[in-house]
């Protein structure tokens, strides 16, 4: 006999359909979009419940708990796959609900959704206390910068001041972000930035290296790649 609360009949069928983006998250693509569309489909309620549901301010069925246990590590992968789903089909909403505050998990969840209020959500992580976050919102910038958010050209030049402003920053993850985004208008420019940002007291980490491998492939004048 189920223990799950009792919910109206949109609830359940939203429910399902968060279950099977949670079911299909360790399958092929085909499927996992498929299933990411169903739930997209059912506009802002899915927002308001897949939000309500990670948020944990209602319980859901057991059904899920279920699901992402048996997920370990990649559920939450699923729960992102989830947010995601109905952030792309209603963005406004989604947006909304997050009432001015971006939590460093939802970065990849709307860094290319169609709404240009996300921008400035992902700049008020610039001064995050982590570097890692600083440094996924810059790069979701950067992406928002080159086209991925739709934004118009006032929002996309905003995002770009806010990124060359971390050029400083402590973090070399960071700084080299803000680097590419020079490199983006002048290979010259590009090169000085890059050789800038290695400090002398910067220990040879991947980012190092990385950056090693930037300005290198600017001399040769070759395509550089965004920062991933």
């Amino acid at each position: 006999m189920s223990t799950d609360p009792p919910a109206d009949d949109l609830t359940r069928r939203i429910d399902a359909a968060i279950a099977e983006v949670f079911r299909t998250e360790s399958l092929g693509y085909a499927e996992g979009r498929s299933a990411m569309r169903a739930l997209g489909a059912f506009g802002a309620a899915a927002v308001d419940r897949v939000l309500e549901l990670y948020r944990g301010s209602t319980s859901g069925p057991q059904e899920h708990a279920r699901l992402l246990n048996g997920l370990g590590t990649s559920a939450i992968d699923a729960q992102a796959a989830a947010r995601r789903a109905v952030a792309r089909a209603c963005p406004h909403r989604y947006v909304e609900r997050l009432a001015g505050r971006l939590e460093p998990t939802d970065i990849s969840v709307v860094a290319e959704i169609h709404d240009p209020r996300v921008s400035s959500l992902l700049i008020s992580l610039l001064d995050h206390r982590d570097g890692e976050v600083r440094s996924r919102a810059t790069t979701a910038l950067i992406g928002r910068i080159e086209g991925h958010g739709n934004d118009d050209g006032h929002t996309r030049e905003m995002a770009e001041r806010a990124v060359l402003e971390r050029l400083d920053d402590e973090s070399l993850s960071v700084r080299a972000v803000a680097a590419y985004a020079v490199a983006r208008r002048s290979r010259a420019d590009g090169i000085a930035a890059y050789q800038q940002i290695l400090w002398p007291t910067e220990p040879e980490t991947l980012a190092f290296f990385d950056v090693q491998q930037r300005i290198a492939i600017l001399r040769r004048g070759e395509e550089l790649p965004p920062p991933v």
